[in-house]
């Protein structure tokens, strides 16, 4: 059932056996995998089906460190959360990314690959993806082949495209069907109350200017990489005073996201290679990169990234000649003759490089991407600013920092990346990163994916949740999404954001039907 939490009376209080704040792609996956169980949900979402700008703007907030988007234009405060901008790309982290690298300085998960694979294969269906793994060799031959790298070197991997899934609009009759739980729309939680080492009450209100509380056996915080340590943050006691689970500063610290960049520029003798990195009319769509190998991770001390050469679009000379080639052939005076002629005149360079390569004369340039795993950095934090919300609540700030490795490991990718296309006579590369590694100069832009702000580690002097998901210190306070992720990998997290979701469902049923 949904309900309009504007319509409570002040100062209502709400009993249930769990409550689940949020309903982005981890709040809904929980509360959908515990549909029909005989305990009551309650599911509260700051926001309602579509966005509305009051509400939108309860994310504003101030960006102190390195340049990042507007902190309200990165993220949507509606049923579905950040899904309903999810551009739908999807693929699993890599067994390395979750394993302790002496080189990379807070890294490891509490388990391994093993622990997390059950549930990346039910997350794919949850995400609509196809039953094919991510391995290129499983899409052959419906898709163009990898080019033959080095394995010792190089891993060629696929990520697959959904829809995408909207979690809100294709998993709400679930929700709103189900017996035992209870949607709050336009409810925003404030504050947890600890009572011992108990959560004992979400404190809540709306826009509106009405105030309520949930009392339940168990909690979820489930509001994403930067609400998630805000609202711990803003929960605060005479026995915890610097918020919830942050006896040892690790709340809001860690703050990582992937950082995308135009790292250089390969020259490429055969055209068709490109084809890999491009997205298929396959069913589902799929699209495929390059990463390096574990063994070359460890030999050279880098992050995990991935490279991808793009098709790119043809310059205007370039796309004048064609269409004039295009008329010809048909058989027809080509439309706008004296405009396009124009045109391929202006842009002389682009179409002599066109013609050359046609004619096997010439390499065709094409744009590499690198999107990089952004190394553990307790600097790169979120914290508690000054100004307040309409809510009464303390915006956030953030200071988002790289480490030096994060740069040269882009380096060293595309020093390896050209010696493998030299090796094998595709072409070549030249690199467009300043000799600089200490700091990001050039043009980029994040993911946006907000994680790390409340990892997870098993040792609270190091993490701010356990392998469980639960906020140290508390007994019934969990918090799910990319906010506990240890390290980023390169992936999209909405994949492993799911699939840690399902986990953690399996977990609190156990609890919850005792």
């Amino acid at each position: 059932m949904f309900l309009d939490a504007r319509s409570l009376p002040n100062d209502t209080a709400i009993d249930t056996d769990l409550c689940i704040v949020g309903a982005g792609a981890a709040g809904i996956t929980i509360a959908r995998e515990l549909a029909g169980q005989p305990y009551r949900i309650v599911l509260l979402e700051s926001g309602g089906l579509e966005i509305d700008a009051p509400t939108q703007a309860l994310y504003e907030g101030a960006v102190v460190g390195r340049a990042y988007d507007r902190l309200d234009a990165v993220r949507l405060r509606y049923f579905g959360g950040a899904t309903n901008h999810w551009d739908g790309n999807a693929w699993p982290l890599s067994p390395i990314d979750f394993e302790p690298r002496p080189w990379i300085p807070h890294s490891g998960w509490p388990f391994d690959y093993t622990a997390l694979e059950p549930y990346y294969r039910r997350a794919q269906i949850l995400c609509e993806l196809g039953p094919d793994g991510f391995d290129p060799a499983t899409w052959s031959p419906r898709r163009t082949a990898a080019p033959p790298f080095e394995p010792a070197a190089f891993e060629q991997r696929i990520s697959q495209t959904s829809p995408p899934t909207r979690f809100g609009e294709r998993y709400r009759r679930d929700i709103e069907t189900a017996a035992n739980i209870d949607t709050y729309l336009h409810a925003n939680a404030t504050e947890f109350v600890r009572t011992a080492v108990r959560i004992s009450e979400a404190r809540c209100a709306t826009l509106a200017g009405n105030e309520f509380k949930v009392t339940a056996r168990a909690f979820v915080l489930a509001c994403g990489g930067l609400e998630n340590p805000r609202l711990l943050l803003s929960s605060t006691g005479r026995d915890y005073p610097a918020g919830l689970g942050n006896r040892h500063d690790r709340v809001g610290r860690f703050f990582m996201d992937h950082f995308h960049a135009v790292a250089g520029v390969a020259l490429l003798n055969d055209r068709s290679m490109v084809d890999f990195y491009s997205e298929t009319e396959t069913e589902p769509p799929s699209r495929g990169f390059t990463a390096l190998s574990d063994a070359a991770q460890a030999q050279h001390e880098t992050t995990n990234l991935q490279l991808r050469v793009a098709r790119g679009s043809p310059s205007g000379g370039v796309a004048a000649l064609r269409g004039i080639a295009r008329d010809a052939r048909a058989g027809r005076w080509p439309d706008q003759f004296g405009e396009r002629l124009a045109e391929v005149l202006g842009d002389v360079d682009d179409v002599a490089r066109e013609l050359g390569h046609r004619a096997g004369l010439g390499a065709v340039p094409r744009t590499i991407i690198a999107v990089t795993e952004q190394t553990p950095n307790p600097n790169s934090r979120v914290s508690l600013g000054i100004d307040r919300d309409a809510l009464g609540m303390r915006r956030l700030q953030l200071d988002w920092r790289h480490s030096a490795i994060d740069k040269r490991s882009v380096r060293v990718a595309l020093e390896l990346f050209g010696r493998e296309l030299g090796r094998l006579g595709l072409g070549r590369v030249r690199i467009d990163l300043d000799a600089d590694d200490s700091a990001w100069t050039e043009p980029g832009w994040p993911g946006p994916h907000h994680m790390g702000t409340t990892r997870m580690h098993d040792d609270p002097r190091q993490g701010v949740v356990d392998r469980h998901g639960r906020v140290h210190e508390t007994e019934n306070l969990y918090v799910a999404g990319s906010s506990v992720f240890p390290t980023s990998g390169s992936s999209h997290p909405t994949l492993t954001i799911v699939a840690l979701s399902l986990r953690l469902a399996d977990h609190l049923n156990g609890v919850l039907r005792v």
